[in-house]
Formats: structure tokens, C-alpha cells, sequence
């Protein structure tokens, strides 16, 4: 078998077990094989990075993450996408920062703190101050 075949059943392997950006599959390739499986990541996988992007959008918001998380969360898998228009979307991070707020009312009494906590989980000061507004409105 060639090698590249090889590398390209790899590839196919990793897949059927867990998402994996371009970049992330292209790193576990052999040099002389990276043209090779690209070619064919792109053909058959053309919209790979974007099912990456929405599963980590989907985790984010599951366990009440927020933007920044998801920013460096992204940046570590070598994932490219528009930052703006993620952190414009208010109804997405309105329901993890609920999540989060759940969460951290759980364990957490003194206001002050779950800010804090907040923030740890990569929200912005300014989304943690008018979610708090509405929600004790």
C-alpha cells in the first residue's frame, strides 16, 4: 500500500472517532504525503473546519463557556473564524451565560465571586454586567 494511501486511511480513521480541524489531521501526516491527503481532505471534507467551529460553539455553550474561551479554544486547534460576528451572536452567549450563572449560583453566594467565576469561564465584563442587569430586573 502507498504511503500516502496510508496516511489517508489514517485520516479517515481519526474522523470516525472525534472532529478534527485541517490542520490538526495535516500535522499527523508525513511531508510528502500533506499535498496528498489536502487534495482529498478538500474534496471530500470540503467544509471540515466549519463542522469543527459549530461542535465547539455547541460544547461552549453546553458547559457555559464563553466567547473568549471559545476564541482561544479555537486559536489552540488552528481553526479560523470571525471573532465579531461570534461575539455578536447575544443568544447564543445568553444561554451559556445562563448556564454558567446556574452553575456558579450553585456554589457560590457572594456576587462578587460569580463575576469572577464568570469571567474564568471567558465571558466579557460587559456581557456579565447586562445579563446581571436583566436578569435581577
Amino acid at each position: 500500500m502507498d504511503p500516502c494511501e496510508k496516511s489517508w486511511s489514517g485520516i479517515l480513521r481519526r474522523l470516525s472517532r472525534k472532529d478534527y480541524s485541517k490542520h490538526e489531521l495535516l500535522e499527523k501526516v508525513p511531508d510528502e504525503c500533506k499535498e496528498f491527503v489536502n487534495e482529498r481532505l478538500n474534496s471530500y471534507f470540503p467544509n471540515l473546519d466549519e463542522m469543527v467551529l459549530e461542535g465547539e460553539i455547541r460544547r461552549a455553550v453546553n458547559h457555559g463557556k464563553g466567547p473568549l474561551y471559545l476564541r482561544n479554544r479555537l486559536w489552540e486547534r488552528k481553526v479560523s473564524a470571525d471573532m465579531e460576528l461570534l461575539l455578536d451572536n447575544d443568544d447564543v452567549w445568553h444561554k451559556s451565560l445562563d448556564n454558567a450563572l446556574q452553575k456558579a449560583k450553585n456554589k457560590i453566594q457572594d456576587k462578587e465571586k460569580i463575576i469572577q467565576y464568570l469571567l474564568r469561564q471567558g465571558f466579557t465584563y460587559e456581557m456579565i454586567s447586562r445579563f446581571m442587569k436583566e436578569v435581577d430586573t
